[in-house]
């Protein structure tokens, strides 16, 4: 009878230790899903926040690459205006000059045309 009361020990105190072993595996599993749960919302977070970052960086840029734009297109302009400025001081010049030869050269042009009138 005291074998008896050995088995029943064992079998009592096994069937406890796999109920605490379920119970433990369970609590483990439960734990783990939680876990994994906070990996996904740290994931999403940080995919939220790598967004934003990339938004924010792509602003810059473009409000980098449209300052610069501008500076290109002002320099350009000033340019321009500077050469166009030197073509027409050219251009008045060279119109000066030749308005001044007119002038010296108009007594002789309308002498010569009064005298080819005059010997035909």
């Amino acid at each position: 009878m005291l074998q008896s009361t050995d088995e029943s020990n064992i079998h009592a105190s096994g069937s406890v230790n796999v109920d605490t072993i379920l119970k433990r595996l369970s609590a483990l599993e439960s734990e783990i899903d939680s876990i994994l749960k906070g990996i996904d919302d740290y994931k999403r977070s940080l995919a939220n926040s790598v967004e934003k970052e990339i938004d924010a960086i792509k602003e810059k840029v473009i409000l980098l690459a449209n300052t610069e734009a501008e500076r290109i297109l002002t320099e350009a302009r000033q340019e321009a205006e500077l050469e166009s400025g030197r073509i027409i001081a050219e251009g008045e010049k060279n119109l000066s000059i030749i308005r001044s030869n007119i002038s010296k050269n108009m007594d002789k042009a309308v002498q010569m045309i009064l005298n080819r009138l005059v010997s035909e």
